[in-house]
C-alpha cells in the first residue's frame, strides 16, 4: 500500500465499536475551499458508523478551517427575545398547546435549542464558535463556560463576559460534576475521537446534568436525494456521519440516559445542498450563503417542525441526562 500523503491518517479501529472492518460508502469531494481533493466515507460493517477514512490527523485539520470560517463569525449579539426567557426559565407545561407549537417553531426557525433552567445553572459549550449560544444564556442569569479551538473566537467569547479557554472538544479541561448543561451544538462530527469527549462530558455533568447535542442525520431525506451534494457532507471538516442508531448508541455507552432525538432541517440545509449542486455540476465556486435566501426557505422550516418527530430531517437533536 502507497504512503498516505502528509497531514493524513488512516483509522485502523473503528471509534464506536472498535471493529477493524470497513466498507467504502461514498467519495465526497471538499467543497468549502475548492482544493481539488476527495475523501473517502467508509461504513464499519459491525456497527454501521460512518466516518472519513484516511483523513486529516489533528495537527492538520486545521487547514481546512479558513479565517473566515462561518461558526467561527462574531455577529453583534441580539437581544434575547421573550419566547427564548420563556423556553429558559418558564415551565414548558404551564403553557397551553397552541403556545407550545409556537414556541417550537420559534425555537426550530432559528436554530438553537434553548437549555431549560437546570440546578445552578452552570454551563458549558463545548466547541463554541463565536459563543452565540451563551450570549442568549448569560442575560439570563447562567453562568457561561466555552471552549473553542479558534483563538480568535475565544478572545472574541472572553470580551463578552464568557469564561471561555483555548482547546479541543475530545480533551478535559474541568473537574468532575462541575455543569448542569453540557451543549455540543453541530460539533461531534468534526470530532477525530466523539468517544472520549462523550465519556469527559459524563463525568463533567453533575447528577442529572443534561447534555444537548445536534448532529447531522446521514439517514435524512436531504442526504438520500442530495448524495454527495448533501449539505452535511461537508468532507473532511465532517471526519463522521452519523444516524439515530450510531449516535444512540455513543450516548448509551458513555452511560447517558433518558435519551430523546428529533429530528430538523433548517433553512441553511436547503441552500447549501442546492449551492452543492450547482457548484458540482457547473463548476462555479459559490462559498456564500445569501441571507435573503435562507430566509426564503424559513417556511419550509416551519413546515417540516410539524413532522419532526418522523426522523426524516436533517438535523438529529437529542437532549439526555447523566
Amino acid at each position: 500500500m502507497a504512503p498516505l500523503p502528509a497531514g493524513l491518517e488512516s483509522v485502523d479501529a473503528c471509534d464506536l465499536c472498535g471493529a477493524t472492518d470497513f466498507t467504502k460508502r461514498a467519495v465526497y469531494p471538499e467543497y468549502l475551499l475548492f482544493t481539488g481533493e476527495r475523501f473517502t466515507l467508509v461504513t464499519c460493517r459491525a456497527c454501521g458508523l460512518h466516518f472519513v477514512n484516511p483523513r486529516p490527523t489533528r495537527a492538520a485539520i486545521g487547514r481546512y478551517y479558513p479565517a473566515d470560517y462561518a461558526a467561527h463569525l462574531d455577529p453583534k449579539p441580539a437581544p434575547v427575545a421573550e419566547w427564548q426567557r420563556q423556553l429558559a426559565t418558564e415551565d414548558p407545561s404551564s403553557f397551553g398547546f397552541l403556545r407550545r407549537l409556537w414556541l417550537q417553531l420559534r425555537e426550530d426557525v432559528s436554530w438553537y435549542m434553548i437549555p431549560r433552567n437546570r440546578g445552578d445553572r452552570r454551563i458549558l459549550d463545548l466547541g463554541a464558535g463565536s459563543a452565540k449560544l451563551l450570549d442568549i444564556m448569560r442575560p439570563l442569569g447562567w453562568d457561561t463556560y466555552a471552549v473553542e479551538l479558534s483563538a480568535a473566537a475565544v478572545e472574541r467569547a472572553c470580551a463578552k463576559g464568557h469564561k471561555a479557554i483555548v482547546g479541543a472538544a475530545e480533551d478535559r479541561y474541568f473537574e468532575q460534576e462541575t455543569f448542569d448543561v453540557v451543549y455540543m451544538w453541530h460539533v461531534l462530527e468534526h470530532l477525530h475521537q466523539p468517544s472520549r469527549a462523550l465519556r469527559n462530558v459524563h463525568e463533567s455533568l453533575r447528577p442529572g446534568g443534561q447534555l444537548i447535542v445536534c448532529v447531522p442525520n446521514f439517514n435524512s431525506a436531504h442526504a438520500r436525494v442530495f448524495g454527495k451534494y448533501w449539505w452535511s457532507s461537508d468532507a473532511p471538516r465532517h471526519l463522521f456521519q452519523f444516524t439515530r442508531k450510531t449516535l444512540g448508541e455513543y450516548l448509551s455507552r458513555a452511560g447517558f440516559r433518558n435519551i430523546k432525538m428529533t429530528t430538523r432541517t433548517g433553512a441553511t440545509s436547503w441552500v447549501r445542498a442546492f449551492r452543492h449542486t450547482l457548484n458540482g455540476l457547473l463548476r462555479t465556486r459559490w462559498q456564500n450563503d445569501p441571507a435573503w435566501l435562507v430566509g426564503a426557505f424559513e417556511s419550509m422550516v416551519v413546515a417540516g417542525s410539524l413532522v419532526r418527530y418522523l426522523g426524516v430531517g436533517s438535523e438529529l437533536r437529542v437532549t439526555c441526562e447523566r
